[in-house]
């Protein structure tokens, strides 16, 4: 697998958003054709070795509720509904995360991937002009993904 490589525009775009938001993590993950796995492709901020080398299959953890639904999860460790999530989903163990917010990133209308941010340290509730940033930051990705090589 290859990390995958965004335009200097395109990581800048996600540090501004990280920094606006004041998270820990954010990290781009896509729909591999060969093994029908999302993997992480692109991620700032990891605290874990692992995270890069992360793969799981839609129904899984953080892919579950943004695939079954195709709409913006966004969760905190202290709320019962998503607790087992984070006790469960790999790249939240890996990266300690308490508190997400993912958006769904559509290509052609076909739902290919996911861009999550999240913080460690403190659990917290993302306001609604929060979560707005991220499907901005989202969409944009997605109007760029096919000039996006994707190598997994």
């Amino acid at each position: 697998m290859m990390m995958q490589h965004l335009s200097p525009a395109e990581e800048h775009a996600l540090n501004q958003m990280q920094l606006s938001l004041n998270t820990d993590f954010t990290a781009i993950l896509l729909l591999s054709k060969t093994d029908g796995k999302l993997h992480v492709i692109f991620h700032i901020g990891s605290r874990s070795k692992r995270t890069g080398k992360l793969s799981f299959k839609t129904n899984e953890g953080i892919a579950e509720p943004v695939f079954k639904s195709g709409r913006v999860f966004s969760a905190s460790f202290n709320t019962s509904h998503a607790a087992p999530l984070f006790h469960s989903c790999p790249l939240l163990l890996a990266e300690r995360l308490t508190s997400i917010i993912s958006v769904p990133l559509f290509q052609s209308q076909s739902l290919i991937g996911l861009l999550l941010t999240g913080t460690r340290y403190h659990s917290r509730t993302f306001h609604h002009n929060e979560i707005q940033h991220v499907q901005k930051e989202a969409s944009n990705l997605s109007s760029s993904m096919p000039t996006i090589p994707i190598v997994i």
